[in-house]
């Protein structure tokens, strides 16, 4: 019976009648009436009153019409949260949470490069309804595909806006926080980065469920020597047990935050199931035990306690297990970012070898130019060179296949530069 809808809504009641009733009376705002404009800030009252053919009438039905004032959306921009230094090639993760009180939500990728002006990029690749009044959205600026020449930062944002209507001053919008992008030919890729970032994240995660399984072994064996000697559990034994029960259910939500991880990121998959076992039965059985030395008799309580340091340095274990394919896995993902971000500085590089090549052929060669590309070209051969590629990991070796073909593609341009250079030079030589 109640309908709230955006100031400027129109509302429309239709009746149909059955041979009960002959007629019907529509009341809105205290008239007769069979539509309704929503105003700004006002509620008003309806109600429908049927009649029958001898005149009698029904008790009226009816409700409210709120008017609701169209606020501008809000976008908040996940990821990246900070300003960051990249490589002009990086390919950066975008994601953003928006929301309105409209059914819908249009976006746009914002760029300004260096002190230029900011300007339309293009949408989001996804950005879809989650909710009532939720969007999400991600997608990836890959700077390669942008004019960065002699810049060494630009700027990006996202920016959302509503359907309110034109007419009445609208759409609504909103742009979030930019995000700074310092641009360094030797900085680290931003997948690399953010590696290293979640690297740290988990490591703090296992040094912190660790901690407090160690404190819950600690707690419960001073519960058991109280038992033991007491002859009976007192009240500071059922606290210790209850802090020892604690620390279990922390060290429990830290492993469970890297489980969630593991079930939304594919990167970290394999982890999964280490994570399963370690929570789902090692910890689940040490819990169980502290359950019955909270609550069951002496005898089996000091019994449940005694069997708790055994499960305990089996979860310890597991979790030292955990951590070493951790450092396994991110050492797989660390060499498929690295040679990827090679693969890609070769790609560019045999770019920059074809203008120099096209340069030389037009006379317009700068021999700075050459000397700084082959520098660059060594460097990045170099590199390559350093990175393990001795692995079966699928990921690892379709990064190494498209270095190669960046590399052979490079050193294509590179010889064709160098022929270039010497017809450049003999030209010179011919006309001095």
């Amino acid at each position: 019976s109640a309908i709230r809808a955006l100031e400027g809504s129109k509302v429309h009641f239709k009746t149909e009648l059955d041979h009960r009733a002959n007629k019907a009376f529509l009341n809105i705002a205290g008239m007769q009436r069979d539509e309704w404009t929503m105003v700004s800030n006002r509620v008003v009252t309806w109600s429908l009153t049927l009649e029958n053919a001898v005149g009698f009438r029904a008790q009226p039905a009816g409700g409210v019409l709120e008017s609701i004032i169209d606020n501008p959306p809000s976008i908040v921009l996940e990821k990246p949260q900070k300003s960051i230094r990249v490589p002009p090639h990086a390919k950066i993760p975008i994601k953003v949470t928006a929301s309105d009180d409209t059914l819908y939500l249009s976006n746009e990728i914002v760029v300004k490069i260096g002190n230029g002006d900011w300007q339309n990029l293009r949408p989001l690749s996804k950005f879809s309804r989650m909710g009532a009044s939720l969007w999400r959205g991600a997608d990836d600026l890959d700077l390669s595909l942008l004019d960065l020449k002699n810049v060494s930062f630009l700027q990006f944002a996202v920016c959302v806006r509503d359907a309110y209507p034109i007419e009445k001053g609208g759409p609504h919008s909103v742009t979030s926080t930019p995000v700074t992008v310092h641009l360094e030919n030797r900085a680290e890729s931003y997948q690399m980065q953010s590696l290293a970032d979640e690297k740290a994240n988990m490591n703090n995660l296992i040094n912190e469920a660790r901690r407090r399984m160690e404190a819950a072994d600690r707690l419960a064996n001073q519960a058991k020597d109280n038992i033991n000697r007491e002859k009976k559990a007192s009240e500071e034994t059922d606290k210790q047990i209850a802090l020892s029960e604690h620390e279990m259910n922390e060290a429990e939500k830290r492993l469970d935050d890297m489980r969630e991880k593991a079930a939304e990121d594919p990167r970290f998959k394999p982890l999964k199931e280490q994570l399963d076992s370690l929570i789902d039965e090692t910890i689940e059985s040490i819990k169980d035990k502290l359950e019955t030395a909270q609550f069951a008799a002496s005898e089996d309580r000091v019994k449940a306690l005694e069997e708790m340091p055994k499960e305990v340095k089996e979860a310890m274990e597991k979790l030292e297990e955990l951590k070493n394919a951790m450092e396994q896995r991110f050492e797989k993902l660390r060499n498929y970012e690295k040679i990827s971000d090679i693969a890609k500085r070769q790609e560019l590089l045999a770019k920059a070898a074809e203008e120099i090549s096209k340069a030389a052929e037009e006379k317009k060669n700068d021999p700075k130019l050459l000397d700084a590309w082959m520098h660059l070209q060594k460097e990045t051969a170099a590199q390559a060179k350093n990175v393990a590629m001795e692995s079966n990991d699928a990921e690892v070796d379709e990064a190494r296949r498209e270095m190669e073909n960046a590399a052979n593609a490079m050193n294509k341009e590179k010889a064709e530069a160098e022929i270039a250079e010497k017809y450049l030079n003999y030209f010179l030589e011919c006309n001095q």
